[in-house]
């Protein structure tokens, strides 16, 4: 039975539609409703079985309406005519709602199954039956009032049985939410457990690997240094360049200690001391262009620079001073506390190694005057013949290195030959060893922080004993005390011929990185007057053509020693082939690092969509390392490109007219202060005079041929006479000692 208009219009507005939708809807609609109206859902609602009730009727009403998958009453079939033509609208109507399909098949089977029921005679069988429904006792109103009572019962009952399930559901998602919150908490508390013993684990692991690797590294560079004492230099190499031992500091890095099975006599001492100390030049070279710093102390206070001059060495003296100019590096050359650089000199027995620590400007006239007044003592005279008697078969060399060192002190320091003091007069070298304490005395007292580093300064012998006074002339000569300069002449000498020719270089850099301090020969107006007037009194005089000719000399070699410096420091700029690889191994690593991050960060966001938590945090973790890994190589790569060559991340250029450094980040008020500087004149000076002495020599050359007989005179006697070099430039032969 098809419901009425009315039914299915409330059932439309029950489940809050619009009449007329359709079937997909209306199933869609009601699974909302009815999950939303469940009495499972509503335990607390006491009319949600009622309206769940109401849902599913009206549902079940526009079901009846809209569901057309069977015929609404039986089929009636129409007699068939040719042409098959039918006007029952009724057939008709089912005819479109049926869900027979046309096909040949389907009405073959009808037609025989209509054939068979006329040829057994069965089509009127049930024509005149009639069908009724069998008599129902009318209920009465007893048996109504029980009826509605056993259904008020049960919908009671069912109200209470519900609440009692709601309740004892209720009651179990408790019981299943606490037990899910302990279950977890405690993997919660294990993932945390688990955590923190995997990174104590880490941290053991890391660190029984750092304690490893210390162990390993200070195992390496015990041995390197106990190759470097053994003189084994291929081996000390191999530990700089494959082991990446450090050639800077001492043999026990910090923190190193337990792993070292020998202590070192000295912990400071670092590989440069050890080689120079042997006498190792090619060692002591490679090392300084391998990262050993010239600057560092060993627990003396000596560099490797002073424990060279200590052991005479004269090669890697040599090569400090040529690849660091004192005036450029003067911590280098800076005295230690309890001794100078001419003492050190002075112990190595060495008369060159004296004569470049007072040509270099290493000694202050403090210094010399000390060192004087040990040299001709008792105990220094001893003890220097002590230092240079132990060797059989060479008295007479180093009785020559005695007075190679007293004939250098004496044309340094001004002094004159000292009387031999007696070994035999006991109070003579009392007297003598006086003079020392109390000028070392006066040193100390007197001495000034710049006077220690190598300014020269004007001292004088102590004066708080008149007898020393008395004996000072004596021992160190007239000139010294300022009592003979009245008595010379200007071709004397101890008169500076730089200084009446022109400019002495000594007076051109004072108070300057390059001072060469005070002139030990003599400066006087006077004697430059006396001077000019005999050359224009005489000037085709041979002696005057020497000294302008050792004139010239001089100046040449000041200016050419600039250009060594110039050249030493533009090789200093440059990178080492080794420096370059290190760069370029540094950057592929880098580059490596960066495309293992890449790939990783791409497998972390897979594992993310995956689910695979634990899998991507390890997958972090591996890239964390990594970057630190990558930072690391960064900064090594930093600090190579900071200290590679000498130029750091200065970025410095060397001055052309005096070898000074300089940064291309300077600004130019900087740079103007640095060309107006007192040195940079200074050498502009010097250059243009050699420049004016080229043009004096082309014009020379070009001159009438008249002037040619005095100019073979002054060139003949020029090379006949001995050159006397700047300020006492005395260099002895290599082949006495």
């Amino acid at each position: 039975m098809r419901p009425s208009v009315s039914a299915v219009s409330d059932a439309y507005a029950t489940l809050g539609l619009e009449n007329g939708s359709s079937l997909e809807v209306v199933k869609s609609t009601y699974k909302q409703v009815a999950l939303r109206t469940h009495p499972d859902k509503n335990p607390d609602n006491p009319d949600a079985t009622a309206q769940f009730q109401k849902v599913s009727e009206a549902y079940n009403v526009l079901l009846k309406h809209l569901d057309t998958s069977t015929p609404r009453g039986p089929p009636r079939f129409p007699g068939f005519r040719f042409g098959g033509d039918s006007d029952d609208d009724e057939y008709d109507e089912y005819d479109e709602y049926d869900d027979y399909s046309d096909d040949e098949d389907e009405k073959l089977h009808f037609y025989m199954f209509l054939f068979e029921e006329l040829m057994r005679g069965r089509a009127n069988r049930y024509m005149n039956m009639r069908f009724r429904r069998e008599p129902v006792d009318p209920e009465t109103p007893e048996q109504y009032q029980a009826r509605l009572r056993r259904s008020r019962e049960e919908q009671i009952a069912g109200e209470e049985r519900r609440k009692q399930e709601a309740a004892a559901r209720k009651a179990q998602l408790e019981i299943e939410r606490e037990r899910e919150r302990a279950a977890a908490e405690g993997r919660q508390k294990a993932k945390v457990e688990a955590k923190k013993a995997q990174a104590e684990r880490q941290r053991s692991k890391a660190e029984a690997a750092a304690r490893n690797l210390q162990q390993q590294a200070q195992t390496k560079r015990s041995a390197v240094f106990a190759a470097a004492r053994a003189g084994k230099q291929d081996q000390v190499k191999a530990g700089v360049w494959e082991d990446d031992v450090d050639a800077a500091g001492g043999e026990m890095k910090a923190g190193c200690d337990a792993f070292v099975k020998t202590l070192p006599k000295d912990p400071q001492e670092t590989l440069l001391h050890i080689a120079a100390r042997n006498g190792d030049k090619e060692l002591v070279e490679w090392l300084d262009a391998h990262g050993a710093d010239p600057e560092e102390h060993d627990s003396r206070g000596f560099t490797a620079f002073h424990v060279a001059l200590q052991s005479g060495h004269i090669p890697v003296v040599e090569y400090f001073l040529e690849q660091h100019p004192p005036k450029d590096s003067n911590d280098i050359y800076q005295r230690p506390q309890d001794k100078t650089l001419l003492s050190l000199a002075l112990e190595s027995h060495e008369p060159e190694l004296v004569w470049k620590i007072l040509d270099n400007g290493l000694a202050t006239e403090q210094d010399i005057n000390l060192s004087w007044a040990w040299i001709t003592s008792t105990k220094g005279r001893s003890a220097m013949k002590k230092g240079l008697g132990g060797r059989k078969g060479k008295a007479q060399n180093d009785e020559e290195k005695f007075e190679d060192i007293m004939k250098l002190l004496m044309r340094f320091g001004g002094f004159t030959p000292p009387p031999t003091p007696s070994s035999s007069d006991n109070s003579d070298g009392e007297e003598w060893d006086q003079i020392l304490e109390a000028s070392q005395h006066t040193h100390t007292q007197t001495q000034t922080p710049t006077q220690q580093q190598g300014a020269a300064s004007q001292a004088h012998p102590p004066a708080e004993d008149p007898s020393l006074q008395q004996k000072q002339p004596q021992m160190m000569g007239p000139e010294a005390m300022g009592v003979a300069n009245a008595n010379l002449v200007w071709d004397d000498e101890k008169v500076c011929r730089n200084f009446l020719c022109g400019t002495c270089p000594h007076a051109l850099f004072t108070n300057t990185k390059m001072d060469l301090g005070a002139c030990p020969k003599s400066h006087t107006e006077r004697l430059k007057t006396d001077y000019n007037a005999a050359k224009e009194a005489n000037p085709s005089d041979p002696i005057f053509a020497r000294f302008q000719l050792e004139y010239e000399s001089n100046i040449f070699s000041f200016v050419d020693e600039c250009d060594r410096r110039i050249r030493a420091a533009h090789r200093r700029l440059e990178k080492t082939p080794e420096e370059n690889a290190k760069t370029t191994n540094l950057m592929r690593e880098i580059a490596e690092i960066e495309l293992a991050i890449q790939g990783g960060t791409e497998k972390i966001e897979q594992l993310g969509e995956q689910g695979k938590v634990e899998e991507s945090m390890r997958e972090m973790a591996a890239i964390e390392a990594l970057k630190n890994e990558k930072g690391e190589k960064e900064r090594e790569l930093q600090q190579l490109t900071d200290t590679s060559g000498a130029s750091g991340h200065q970025k410095l250029r060397v001055c052309d007219v005096c070898g000074a450094y300089l940064s291309v980040l300077d600004s130019d008020r900087r740079l103007a202060d640095h060309f107006g500087g007192k040195m940079h004149l200074g050498y502009h000076e010097l250059r243009n005079m050699l420049a004016k002495f080229r043009e004096e020599r082309e014009k020379a050359k070009n001159a009438p041929p008249s002037s040619a007989p005095a100019a073979a005179a002054s060139s003949s006697s020029s090379s006949g006479a001995p050159r006397e070099s700047r300020g006492g430039d005395y260099r002895p032969s290599r082949g006495r000692g």
